[in-house]
């Protein structure tokens, strides 16, 4: 099996990232593989409202339910006749993009072994799935060219979701502004060339609050007070880790002579630097944690088929057992809410069960008052 890095790269599209043929891929070969993680039900994925109580404990609202589902279950894999997700998680193939007409790879389960797969799993009770013994390859269905784009075939449930989607769209989150909104990407394409505002300047001229300001990771690397490099250094900001957004920094002074920037920011020793000199092009805009089109309420939520000549007659709802036994996590759930009358008080459901820690990361609680539990 070849190297992921040797085949596939990834890069922007005009609508989103994909994954394109790094050179010339003959038919039948594996494009790349991943491991899969099993979760027996979509409540896994299920968003709650916070609340918090008056002993200060910050917990989950479950009386109300679930107001949507984590992003996540849109690169997950599931079947019409079974009720379990399965999760891939090796690295870049959520790049690969749905085209039906298009699909220049399909996807097949791992040879005996391979990723620690195992083939019995096939064969098995769902609910006998314990821990990642699943994994599925990437396989060209024709020969790919170098350069060419790879598309996946995401089913034709995924497809007449999508499609009805697009047709019934009705933006239904007051907590998104309704107009003037401006992401960031877009936000960057219009305003690239204009001074950025120091931080004096934004007390009387805020910009946005959906958007952050960014500086490009290699200004890291710079051992002067006065940036040394040149702008070249910034026509990528993919950085080792794959993040693409840059540092958090401040703007401390703009030279008007020259268009260069003072700038503030964190070191990862948890220290704090400033640089001198920085050019317009290392510094621009992202998206606040959770504040895009992604995670308004209402959209789309739906994981990629599995194709049905793949899928083991023995995971199939007719013919799997009864047995109360099985999704017991998922059972304690619903058990759970079933004793909480709608207007109960959250606060008095037990701590051990919903309770979320009182030093949430920033990034885990969305803008508009929820809590994003596990992704």
């Amino acid at each position: 099996m070849f190297s992921r890095h040797e085949i596939i790269y990834f890069r922007y599209t005009h609508v989103s990232h994909g994954a394109f043929a790094k050179r010339n891929i003959p038919k039948d070969t594996i494009v790349t593989g991943t491991p899969l993680i099993y979760f027996p039900s979509r409540k896994y994925f299920d968003l709650y409202d916070y609340q918090v109580c008056e002993d200060g404990r910050i917990i989950r609202n479950i009386t109300d339910g679930p107001y949507g589902q984590q992003l996540l279950i849109n690169y997950c894999f599931d079947h019409p006749q079974s009720t379990f997700i399965l999760c891939p998680y090796g690295s870049g193939i959520n790049y690969i993009n749905h085209n039906k007409t298009r699909a220049n790879v399909k996807i097949q389960w791992s040879e005996d072994g391979i990723m620690n797969h195992r083939a019995e799993w096939l064969l098995n009770d769902p609910k006998e799935m314990i821990g990642t013994h699943l994994a599925i390859d990437y396989v060209a269905l024709r020969d790919i060219v170098e350069g060419e784009e790879l598309f996946l075939n995401y089913g034709d449930v995924w497809e007449d979701k999508w499609n009805k989607r697009i047709k019934d769209w009705e933006h239904c989150d007051d907590s998104y502004p309704k107009k003037d909104y401006v992401s960031a990407t877009e936000y960057n394409v219009r305003y690239s060339k204009d001074p950025i505002l120091t931080s004096d300047e934004q007390l009387l001229e805020p910009y946005p609050d959906n958007l952050l300001i960014r500086c490009h990771y290699l200004l890291e690397t710079n051992t002067g007070e006065n940036f040394d490099g040149n702008i070249s250094m910034f026509s990528d900001w993919n950085d080792y880790s794959g993040d693409y957004s840059g540092v958090p920094c401040q703007i401390s002074k703009r030279y008007n002579s020259n268009g260069s920037y003072r700038v503030s920011f964190k070191t990862p020793d948890n220290g704090f630097t400033s640089l001198s000199g920085v050019p317009r092009e290392a510094i621009k805009f992202a998206d606040s944690p959770y504040t895009t089109d992604l995670h308004m309420i209402g959209v789309f939520r739906e994981p990629l088929g599995i194709p049905d000549d793949i899928f083991p007659d023995a995971w199939r709802i007719d013919n799997i057992r009864e047995n109360q036994t099985s999704c017991r996590f998922v059972n304690d759930e619903i058990n759970l809410q079933q004793q909480i009358r709608h207007d109960d008080d959250p606060c008095a459901v037990p701590d051990e069960y919903i309770e979320i820690y009182d030093n949430i990361p920033s990034g885990a609680r969305s803008t508009h008052g929820r809590t994003y539990r596990g992704g």
